[in-house]
């Protein structure tokens, strides 16, 4: 996989009360292997808002640290040059195959504005 990825995670304790805490986004892993493309980008006006969407979609190994909910800055190439500039949300995932066994984790991406 040709592009790194930056993972972050909560770590945030429960308040005072049992709710959840202000985010305390901890590095849990730099430089995941990954690869990261876009899938659709369009214009949304709807009257009172001017909004651009874009589906963005990642794939990891099999057996990588990532989990739904956690939190990608940003996505670089080998060299260390930002392709992605983050914070991404990561939404629900799949594990996918090319065969026997898992081969792959493939999650979709929410640009954080």
């Amino acid at each position: 996989m040709t592009m790194r990825a930056e993972v972050r995670r909560n770590s945030a304790a429960a308040d005072a009360h049992g709710g959840a805490g202000k985010p305390a986004w901890t590095l849990i892993q730099d430089g995941v292997p990954c690869f990261v493309w876009s899938r659709v980008r369009q214009r949304v006006v709807d009257g009172k808002q001017n909004a651009e969407v874009e589906e963005i979609a990642v794939v990891f190994r099999a057996g990588a640290d990532v989990l739904a909910f956690d939190r990608i800055e940003q996505i670089k190439d080998r060299r260390g040059r930002v392709l992605f500039a983050g914070p991404f949300d990561v939404l629900t995932g799949t594990e996918k195959s090319a065969g026997d066994g898992v081969d792959h984790l493939a999650f979709k991406l929410r640009r954080i504005a």
